[in-house]
């Protein structure tokens, strides 16, 4: 079991084709503009060329019935690279799968039962051999504005909530910390998106802990040991 780390979304770069319709959604990141999925329908993605892919997530999706099966294949619609199988739906507003590295140009994702879906996340992932610390925290970060008259009555700007996870990377081998993590901040910043998968064996609480996300800081490699090097991580929810 480990925390598991999506980045360099493919996704906004990629040639969709397939049965889903209005999908020039998914390669926006506004999620409430939405491709629509038909119980039985498939998305086929092309990625130009093969990439390394470690996790697909649906994002901001309305299936919560059926199954989803992800495949990759050296043709369109082929699985002879990867075949999930039929992959329970679970509560939540995301389903998010992550997996053994695999090499492929060609994608599909099938869905047993209808909906919409706001985004599609599809990239390598960022695994360290050494889990993080065992103090990660989520949070959620209230947005709402509060006035106050003078009076003492309260009034309320409601706005959505965001979840909010920081944890830390305390034992990181120099490829880690320099070739990926501290890459991965260089690239991304404050604004590119990473997809968060809190515990990529938990079947409970997915729901809750895997989202769409960026960094909300970007923090210092540190180097304590020798050889070792921790590094904290601060990320926000994206909406």
């Amino acid at each position: 079991m480990a925390c598991v780390l999506g980045y360099s979304n493919l996704i906004d770069s990629a040639t969709l084709s397939g049965t889903w319709t209005n999908t020039a959604n998914l390669k926006t990141r506004y999620l409430a503009q939405k491709a629509t999925a038909g119980a039985g329908a498939y998305l086929d993605i092309d990625l130009g060329s093969a990439q390394s892919i470690g996790l697909l997530a649906l994002v901001s999706t309305s299936i919560t019935t059926g199954t989803i099966t992800i495949t990759a294949g050296t043709s369109p619609g082929g699985s002879t690279l990867y075949n999930s199988g039929a992959l329970s739906i679970y509560t939540g507003t995301d389903f998010a799968k992550s997996f053994t590295v695999v090499s492929a140009r060609y994608w599909r994702i099938a869905t047993s039962a209808g909906g919409t879906i706001g985004r599609v996340f599809i990239g390598p992932t960022f695994k360290p051999t050494n889990n993080i610390d065992w103090n990660p925290s989520i949070a959620v970060e209230s947005k709402t504005g509060i006035l106050e008259s003078l009076g003492g009555p309260e009034y309320f700007d409601e706005r959505p909530n965001r979840r909010i996870m920081t944890s830390q990377w305390s034992w990181l081998t120099d490829a880690e910390a320099y070739n990926v993590l501290l890459a991965i901040q260089r690239s991304h910043d404050v604004s590119r998106e990473v997809y968060l998968i809190l515990e990529d064996t938990d079947t409970s609480y997915r729901g809750s802990t895997n989202f769409l996300a960026r960094f909300r800081t970007l923090s210092p490699v540190e180097w304590p040991y020798l050889s070792i090097h921790s590094c904290g991580i601060e990320l926000g929810e994206l909406l």
